[in-house]
């Protein structure tokens, strides 16, 4: 396929397709994303596999690194967390955000003396804190992954947050932040950022957005054409796959596990969804032929970046994240794009998945839970919000933030995200979900490769994922 012009796009050589490529893979690098991808196979010159083994060092050095905060306090707390989540970031922005928050913070409560630890990456981190927290040595507070909060509050590892979070400040943050870390009437765990997937399309080529799935159809058979492709996604092994493919799962009413977490994917009206989202993604690529038979090698919602740099998608199924990527790129490229709700099939509802991390209490000890409060309550409020999302380019929990800077109450991604958020859903929390997605993105890819029908390789995965759950299920008799 051909590199487009304006209007169909930005006229690209060759090199810069390969610059474009480089700089999508240095960007999954560096990003703080909650969501796990593997890696790219770009191949690397040597100038730039030693920048990217400089990076990767600095990351390991930063890791077991302590920072006091307020030094001498007679309260003393130990703060897990990430370096990309301190004034250690490797974003300089981000860097001198926490520190204005540390300062403020120490003037305010200068009885608190914080520990903060930095720990390794995602399910490493998970790991540790996982057999701290079960030999008694977990910290008093830590920044927890979202979708790990269920398992840590039903092994009875987090404190319950209700005597100190009002009802009243707990209305500013959005929907899912408090069924996604609440079990019954306890609140456990504070959602302070997070990320959502979308629709993005090209406003030069689609003047109106496709309204349901029908319809996107047929603007994608519309516009495509040999420099355009009509529409891109993740179908790849790879976590953003599942991400991009859940809000159309559950829009329909679906699931992949119940109440209990035992896998119900292949079932009723589950199992309906996801053989419509299966076929429906076969289709785009062999029967509709607007979207590229690469989606099957795609290694995450990053993948179309390229193409959009050359002009190459006219409308793509992405993240929030992904609209300041494309700004600092190029804002003439940005300036051509804009987003709207995930076009549905008919008849189901608006959804999307957001990821995120949260902060959550461990001690048990009155003083230090207190303490650990505040600390959550200064780092967490709007103006906070406010300032490391600016810095970060991530979405705010709190609606207010919205509001408050016009960084986001002017911008109209961030309005139309704000609105959006209202129906986030996070992943299900349980052990065998990342089973179910390794499984669940190999049948997306036989299906849109032909190598199966939908019912085959759901059938397939089912039978692994149910072989899975017994062992689960075995292991945790003994």
């Amino acid at each position: 396929m051909e590199q487009s012009d304006l209007k169909g796009g930005i006229r690209m050589g060759r090199k810069t397709f390969i610059c474009g490529l480089v700089l999508v893979f240095l960007f999954s690098l560096t990003s703080g994303c909650a969501r796990k991808e593997k890696k790219t196979e770009t191949k690397l010159t040597k100038k730039e596999e030693a920048i990217r083994e400089k990076m990767e060092r600095e990351k390991g050095e930063k890791i077991g690194k302590q920072l006091i905060i307020g030094k001498g306090g007679r309260i003393k707390i130990v703060y897990w967390t990430q370096p990309f989540g301190t004034s250690l970031s490797e974003n300089k922005d981000i860097a001198r955000a926490w520190r204005r928050l540390y300062t403020t913070f120490e003037k305010k409560y200068p009885q608190i003396e914080i520990t903060v630890e930095m720990m390794p990456a995602l399910e490493a981190f998970k790991t540790k804190l996982l057999m701290a927290a079960a030999t008694g040595n977990a910290p008093d507070v830590a920044t927890v992954d979202s979708y790990w909060v269920p398992k840590f509050y039903d092994l009875g590892y987090l404190q319950p947050l209700g005597e100190f979070w009002s009802k009243e400040d707990q209305k500013d943050f959005f929907p899912f932040c408090i069924q996604g870390t609440s079990k019954g009437e306890k609140i456990y765990a504070l959602w302070y950022g997070t990320d959502l997937r979308c629709l993005y399309y090209r406003t030069d080529l689609i003047p109106q957005p496709p309204k349901d799935w029908e319809e996107l159809i047929k603007t994608a058979k519309k516009v495509t054409t040999k420099k355009v492709w009509g529409f891109g996604f993740p179908a790849g092994r790879n976590e953003g796959t599942l991400c991009c493919l859940l809000p159309y799962l559950w829009g329909q009413g679906g699931r992949l596990v119940d109440e209990k977490g035992a896998p119900v994917f292949n079932q009723g009206k589950n199992k309906k969804a996801l053989i419509f989202i299966l076929n429906a993604y076969s289709d785009l690529v062999n029967k509709e032929k607007v979207s590229p038979p690469d989606v099957v090698l795609s290694d995450g919602e990053s993948y179309v970046e390229p193409r959009v740099y050359a002009g190459g998608y006219a409308m793509f199924n992405g993240g929030s994240w992904q609209i300041n990527t494309i700004r600092n790129f190029s804002p003439e490229v940005a300036n051509l794009w804009k987003v709207t709700d995930l076009p549905m099939p008919k008849g189901a509802k608006h959804s999307t998945t957001v990821g995120g991390f949260t902060y959550a209490i461990f001690s048990k000890d009155k003083e230090k839970k207190s303490a650990a409060w505040k600390f959550i309550q200064h780092i967490s409020s709007t103006s906070a919000q406010v300032m490391l999302n600016k810095a970060g380019g991530g979405l705010p929990t709190r609606k207010s933030a919205y509001k408050a800077d016009p960084y986001f109450s002017k911008d109209p991604y961030y309005q139309a995200f704000m609105k959006m958020l209202e129906y986030g859903r996070p992943r299900p929390g349980v052990p065998l979900y990342f089973n179910i997605s390794e499984q669940i993105q190999l049948a997306v890819g036989e299906v849109v490769s032909g190598g199966k029908t939908a019912q085959e390789a759901l059938d397939k995965a089912s039978k692994k994922i149910e072989e899975e759950y017994k062992r689960m299920r075995k292991r945790n008799q003994k």
